[in-house]
């Protein structure tokens, strides 16, 4: 997506020094301890560019929605992707700005979040999902863990990780409020738009300059 989908995986997030998260580990149990160890899964996935171990660490609502990203790339207009949320916006921005249309036809939702992960998208030693949380409190299937800031205090926002096929993962679309807003208040700091912020982001990032022509889809119906 982020893929967290960027939201942890979004380069605007800052790292969380490990000093935050080993007072927590110490005392939590087991579900919570096996959600720490998914999470260290998911960024060495991002970090590597293993894109069948990230498969493994994501509920099935992350990769409808990494399908939903790969539908807005190749069909949406102008309009509908503007509209978006940031965090959906900058992940159709980077998707039509790095994909062969051709690639994202024949994808699945699992199968673009694979593909872009091994295509070292989130690569770079950058990604902390692991650091990001908490205190997870654990019910039955689901658990929740407040959002850390960059001071690694815990804000607002949670972040909720659901067990599925038997294994804790963790659940994308629950952190887009979080990651909005991280992406608008860059923009306003910055002196920018939202949408001249997101372009300003993906030229940086792709080292490819984006122009206004990404508004337009990779496939007109």
């Amino acid at each position: 997506m982020p893929t967290l989908t960027l939201l942890l995986r979004s380069t605007l997030i800052g790292i969380i020094a490990f000093a935050f998260l080993a007072p927590l580990t110490a005392c939590e149990d087991k579900d919570a301890q096996a959600i720490r160890a998914m999470l260290a899964d998911y960024d060495r996935a991002n970090n590597t560019g293993n894109g069948p171990l990230a498969k493994d660490c994501v509920t099935q609502a992350s990769d409808d929605q990494y399908d939903l990203i790969r539908r807005h790339a190749l069909y949406s207009d102008e309009k509908t992707v503007r509209a978006l949320g940031p965090n959906l916006k900058y992940n159709v921005v980077m998707t039509r700005n790095r994909a062969p249309a051709e690639q994202l036809e024949v994808l699945t939702g699992e199968d673009f979040l694979v593909w872009i992960t091994n295509e070292g998208w989130y690569a770079g030693g950058v990604s902390n999902w692991a650091g990001h949380f908490g205190a997870i409190r654990v019910d039955g299937n689901t658990a929740t863990a407040p959002i850390l800031d960059e001071e690694g205090q815990p804000t607002s926002e949670k972040g909720t990780f659901i067990k599925e096929g038997g294994r804790w993962r963790v659940d994308e679309p629950s952190m887009n409020s979080y990651v909005d807003k991280s992406y608008r208040l860059a923009a306003r700091s910055e002196g920018m738009s939202e949408d001249e912020f997101i372009m300003s982001l993906e030229t940086n990032d792709s080292g490819k300059e984006v122009t206004d022509a990404i508004w337009q889809p990779l496939i007109k119906k």
